[in-house]
């Protein structure tokens, strides 16, 4: 049965967990952050503790921090598309009335080294092309990462209650009081927001995203910031976007597409259709390179927003029968005590 595979999964990962112990065991600096304490993943486990991302951050946080940072702390990065669609309001409103205020923000700005560590999990299920899509819309300009802080205490981690409001990808899936419902933010690959699931993401993630001098400087300002700067305000004054109707519009975008590649190519509109309507977004994306890499003018009427919400349309679904590396159902729905 379902239940019985997954229980057996369960099992094996679980058997895992003496080997990750083990590692962490003989190296010589003494934690006072026990991976037991960061992930109820055991695989998880493992892996970070063969990775030089989490190590090296993993030694940096638990020499300006203990366990309880996680109670009270978690980031979320603004991605891009949240940035053009004009939602840093929409966001900070909804983490104010879920007791969360931000601490802490830098811009970053994404490769497609950070995209594929940074998803090392899930990317496993992912074709080459929702890669390449990825990296299409995160390199379009920077993304924020905000660190916020509960201003109420309870039994969940600050990251753990982060995960169960943020609600599904898939937009039709949503509810009211979820952050993406509440956000606006939309189908597919357009989701606003990125979330770390537990602790040890956390520090991973800052490894990826951060050298090990700019988190010692992060975490420091985060242990003296006093609330005397209004850190939303300022994002919000800081990013004030012209929302892209565009974004909500994919018929449009398409028809943008169209009309851009038959201005600047002898290509047959009709061509030009069939390969929108098929969604063989790759071989637009070659066509709208090809035609700016050539064509100097073409570049003044072209917004590459147009691309990526066709791209987002078409969303690339994973492999069949796959899963991320350590997902495990009958972990993931256990909370995490630190």
């Amino acid at each position: 049965t379902k239940d019985k595979q997954e229980e057996n999964k369960h099992n094996d990962l679980q058997r895992s967990l003496p080997l990750a112990l083990d590692i962490l065991a003989k190296d010589p600096f003494k934690t006072t952050m026990p991976l037991e304490k960061l992930t109820k993943f055991p695989m998880k486990a493992e892996l970070y503790l063969r990775e030089s991302y989490f190590r090296q951050a993993h030694r940096v946080f638990e020499k300006l921090y203990d366990l309880s940072f996680f109670k009270d702390y978690t980031f979320i990065i603004i991605r891009p598309d949240a940035i053009q669609a004009g939602a840093i309001d929409k966001i900070f409103t909804c983490m104010k009335s879920n007791n969360l205020e931000p601490v802490f923000f830098k811009s970053i700005d994404f490769n497609r080294h950070t995209i594929s560590a940074l998803w090392q999990n899930e990317s496993n299920c992912w074709p080459i092309e929702r890669l390449k899509a990825m990296e299409i819309l995160l390199t379009q300009s920077e993304s924020l990462f905000v660190v916020l802080k509960r201003k109420v205490t309870s039994d969940y981690i600050a990251c753990e209650v982060l995960r169960t409001l943020k609600g599904p990808s898939v937009e039709s899936l949503r509810k009211p009081g979820q952050i993406r419902y509440e956000i606006g933010a939309k189908n597919g690959l357009l989701d606003f927001l990125h979330f770390p699931d537990e602790p040890a993401d956390i520090i991973r993630e800052m490894g990826i995203l951060f050298s090990k001098e700019e988190m010692k400087e992060m975490l420091e300002k985060i242990k003296k910031f006093d609330g005397s700067e209004d850190i939303s305000k300022n994002l919000q004054e800081q990013y004030i976007a012209q929302p892209l109707d565009i974004l909500d519009d994919a018929e449009k975008a398409k028809e943008n597409i169209s009309n851009f590649l038959e201005k600047f190519n002898s290509l047959e509109k009709k061509y030009i259709n069939d390969l929108l309507q098929n969604k063989k977004w790759p071989k637009i994306n070659k066509l709208i390179q090809k035609t700016l890499k050539e064509n100097a003018e073409a570049k003044d009427h072209w917004n590459n927003w147009n691309l990526i919400v066709f791209i987002s349309e078409c969303n690339t679904p994973n492999y069949e029968g796959t899963k991320p590396i350590y997902h495990c159902d009958a972990l993931f729905n256990n909370s995490l005590k630190v």
